[in-house]
């Protein structure tokens, strides 16, 4: 007959915790390192019998240790002041690299040592080894067919763009890893819909040519909807900004401010023509009076310089 030992022991294999409620009164320090020995070594043997009950993969060297122990769901929530961090999504390469089973490259160290000033030099950054070997190369041999092009500046444009096309793959990364899909982001060019015309049938016969000029049209409707949203948020409602292209729509405030500008010239005109007939409001008479008067005044001062 098995003999079974009731203890007041607990874990949880998810949250890795192991509670052993037992009383430490009149308990020497060896004592209490043994026991926690002894419970460590029970915690072992809990995981590694989790581990037997998984279903055996090919693992590969790179991938994961053999030894690999996927834990249980929580059981026991603790209480924690900020949650965990959550994993980081993979890259595109990182994808690429798992399954063609591409080992990752080994961390290198990040000072180069220089045979020629027999010093240790960063391997990136300022005062790097790249840019002491740089300031080196006093005379970079033509390649033939290009003894009329400078290669120093050939060399530093090689270099920037060659950062642009790095910043370009990472904000790609980025995109990819907040879930946004590339090809929906493509067919929809902007946050805002594209206006299409209703009730339009389609003709087979010009498939072919809107194919081809699909992508300049989308860019042209892309450039011409970014640049409305953003007049939309200055004060003049885009009325004194530069138009994007030739054929861009006016802004839809231009009516407006045309009709408001033909009633205040009408209303000038009523003016003149009441002036002329005599029939003149007070204002208007005030105003007129004042003008003479400082047109009469500044003929004075112009004569007495004279």
């Amino acid at each position: 007959m098995e003999v079974v030992k009731i203890t007041n022991k607990s874990y949880d294999l998810g949250a890795l915790v192991y509670h052993d409620s037992s009383s430490l009164e009149n308990m020497t320090e060896k004592e209490l390192l043994a026991k926690t020995k002894e419970n460590a070594n029970k915690f072992y043997q809990v995981m590694f019998d989790h581990r037997k009950l998984q279903p055996e993969k090919n693992v590969l060297e790179f991938d994961r240790p053999f030894y690999t122990i996927d834990l249980p769901p929580i059981e026991e929530r603790i209480p924690r002041l900020v949650p965990p961090a959550a994993p980081k999504p993979e890259t595109k390469w990182e994808k690429f690299r798992k399954e063609k089973g591409i080992a990752p490259r080994k961390r290198r160290d990040t000072k180069v040592y220089d045979p020629i000033s027999k010093k240790w030099y960063r391997r990136f950054g300022h005062k790097s080894i790249k840019k002491l070997e740089e300031a080196r190369t006093a005379i970079i041999e033509a390649k033939p067919g290009e003894e009329h092009i400078n290669p120093f500046e050939t060399r530093s444009l090689e270099k920037k763009i060659m950062l642009e096309k790095e910043k370009s793959k990472a904000i790609k990364n980025q995109m990819r890893a907040a879930g946004i899909n590339m090809k929906l982001l493509r067919e929809k060019k902007s946050l805002y819909d594209i206006e299409t015309p209703k009730n339009k049938k389609s003709n087979p016969k010009d498939k072919k040519r809107d194919k081809k000029s699909k992508g300049k049209r989308a860019d042209r409707q892309l450039i011409e909807n970014t640049l409305k949203n953003a007049q939309i948020s200055t004060a003049s409602m885009g009325i004194y900004d530069k138009k994007a292209t030739k054929n861009e729509k006016n802004v839809k405030r231009k009516k407006k401010l045309n009709k408001e500008r033909s009633l205040k010239f009408l209303k000038i005109l009523k003016k003149k023509d009441e002036i002329k007939n005599g029939v003149v409001n007070d204002d208007v008479l005030v105003r007129k009076r004042q003008v003479d008067r400082d047109n009469k005044r500044a003929r004075a001062r112009k004569a007495a310089r004279d």
